[in-house]
C-alpha cells in the first residue's frame, strides 16, 4: 500500500508538471506578448542605456530569463540605435567599394593646355569611334548623317562642303566663327547644352581628358593640322 501511495503522488506530480508545461505552451502559441517599441516612461535627465550585443551573445539564452531583458530586446531590434554599447570593428571598404565612390566623385577641372599636352592619340582614336555612326573622317569631303570632320580642328563652324546645316548650328557659327580647341572641348562636352535645337543626338563626352584625346586626334585628320600642347620630353 506504501508502494502504491508512492507511486500515485509521483505519477500526480509529473502530471502537473507535464500539464503546466503543456499549458504554457498552448498559452504562449495563442497569446503573443506585445513588447513596446519605446521604453513607456522618459523620465527628464535619464538616458536608457544602451545595450551590449556581445554580452547578450556570450550570456545567451540566460540573457532573456526575465522578461524586462526579453523587452529591452525586442526594443532594441525594432528600434536599432546608432551607437551600440562595446568596440565593434568597422571592416574596411573593398577595392570595388573604393573605385566606385572614386568613379562617383566629381572630377576636379583641368585646363585644356595640360589635358592637351597628357592626350593619347590613340586613345583618341578609339574614343572617336563613337563617332563613326554619323560621321566620316577622310579627304574625301563626303558627309555622312552629319559632316565629314576632316580638318574639323581649326575649321569655320557650319561651313564644311556638302552639307546641310541645322538653323542652330548656322547660328552658333555666326557667333563662334572657328572649331578651336576650346570651342571643341565645350561641344563636346554636351553638343545640346552647347547649341540648343542641334540635329545632333549626341550624348557628349563628360571625361575631360577623353574629350582632349578626341580633340588631338581628330588634329592629325587634316592637312593642315594646328601646333597644340605636347608631352615633354
Amino acid at each position: 500500500m506504501k508502494m502504491m501511495s508512492v507511486t500515485k503522488i509521483t505519477a500526480a506530480i509529473v502530471g502537473a508538471v507535464v500539464l503546466v508545461g503543456v499549458v504554457r505552451w498552448i498559452a504562449a502559441d495563442v497569446y503573443s506578448p506585445n513588447y513596446p517599441d519605446k521604453t513607456a516612461y522618459n523620465v527628464p535627465g535619464v538616458a536608457e542605456s544602451a545595450v551590449d550585443l556581445a554580452a547578450l551573445r556570450r550570456s545567451w539564452p540566460q540573457a532573456l530569463e526575465s522578461e524586462e531583458s526579453r523587452v529591452r530586446l525586442m526594443s532594441y531590434m525594432r528600434n536599432l540605435p546608432h551607437n551600440v554599447a562595446g568596440n565593434v570593428p568597422t571592416a574596411p571598404p573593398s577595392a570595388a567599394a573604393t573605385a566606385a565612390a572614386k568613379a562617383a566623385a566629381p572630377e576636379s577641372p583641368v585646363d585644356l593646355m595640360t589635358r592637351l599636352a597628357r592626350a593619347d592619340v590613340m586613345k583618341g582614336e578609339r574614343a572617336a569611334r563613337k563617332c563613326a555612326a554619323c560621321h566620316k573622317i577622310d579627304q574625301t569631303g563626303e558627309a555622312a548623317v552629319g559632316p565629314n570632320l576632316w580638318g574639323v580642328v581649326g575649321r569655320p563652324v557650319a561651313k564644311a562642303a556638302g552639307f546641310s546645316y541645322s538653323d542652330a548650328m548656322q547660328a552658333n557659327g555666326a557667333k563662334t566663327p572657328n572649331w578651336t580647341p576650346e570651342e571643341l572641348d565645350i561641344f563636346l562636352t554636351k553638343p545640346e547644352a552647347r547649341v540648343p535645337g542641334t540635329r545632333m543626338t549626341f550624348q557628349g563626352l563628360p571625361d575631360q581628358q577623353e574629350r582632349a584625346d578626341v580633340i588631338t586626334y581628330l588634329n592629325t585628320k587634316s592637312d593642315k593640322p594646328l601646333s597644340l600642347p605636347k608631352k615633354a620630353g
